[in-house]
């Protein structure tokens, strides 16, 4: 006998998304915004820099990327 496997919910209304009011996961937005907010100020000069390293030019394109997939 084969089990069957709820098929996944795909879209969540108010009244039942798991993620509502969760103090922690609405810190984590907030901290992501704000990530993005300096990004926007910094990338600006990071790419005014001819001397970078390849650590700093890997980073100044690995972490925009990373804070925006989260």
């Amino acid at each position: 006998m084969e089990k069957k496997i709820p098929a996944a919910k795909i879209t969540y209304t108010p009244e039942d998304e798991p993620y509502l009011g969760r103090e922690a996961l609405l810190h984590f937005d907030n901290v992501i915004i704000s990530c993005l907010e300096a990004n926007a100020k910094l990338a600006p000069y990071t790419y005014t820099i001819n001397s970078k390293s390849e650590l700093q030019t890997a980073s100044s394109q690995i972490i925009p990327q990373a804070i925006s997939i989260a």
